[in-house]
């Protein structure tokens, strides 16, 4: 195997590794309003009227928004979301919008949940990616790290000329 080949198969698997991590283990599944809390990450999908409502004062909403619960009373939420970069060293360090919808243009409430057989299945990907990389390059040095090569074996029958 080429020393291109290897660096070749590393850029692969650092890709495949970003792509599984980016991804993530986690699924949002549907939950009573009851049971998050303040502080908890959670998904809001919200009725047309409510979109409607709300770009009267931002332009950036959409059916679905994502963030940090704030306050839960009897008829409303409020969700912290981020709606910006972060610009290290400027006064738009942390661009976050704060809204409150009530309970009736909430169509559901999803929080993240960690789905177990996904996270297994990338795990066993991960290992199977990383077994074969090493092989290969244990191939590509000719045999494991700090091995000597003796010659013939001992056991080998040998050969001599007439």
């Amino acid at each position: 195997m080429e020393v291109r080949n290897v660096h070749a198969s590393l850029r692969i698997l650092s890709l495949f590794l970003t792509v599984a991590l980016l991804s993530g283990c986690y699924v949002h599944t549907a939950t009573d309003m009851e049971t998050v809390r303040p502080g908890d990450s959670v998904r809001l999908v919200i009725t047309d009227a409510a979109v409607e409502r709300l770009r009267e004062g931002s332009a950036q909403i959409v059916e679905e928004m994502q963030g940090s619960l704030i306050s839960a009373s009897e008829d409303s939420l409020t969700i912290e979301r981020r709606i910006g970069q972060e610009f290290r060293g400027s006064s738009f360090q942390k661009v976050r919008q704060r809204i409150t919808v009530s309970h009736t243009e909430v169509r559901a409430v999803q929080a993240p949940e960690l789905h177990t057989a996904r996270t297994a299945l990338l795990s066993g990907g991960i290992a199977v990616v990383a077994v074969f990389l090493i092989s290969e390059l244990i191939d590509f040095h000719g045999g494991s790290p700090g091995s000597v090569d003796h010659g013939p074996s001992s056991n080998a029958p040998s050969v001599v000329p007439r």
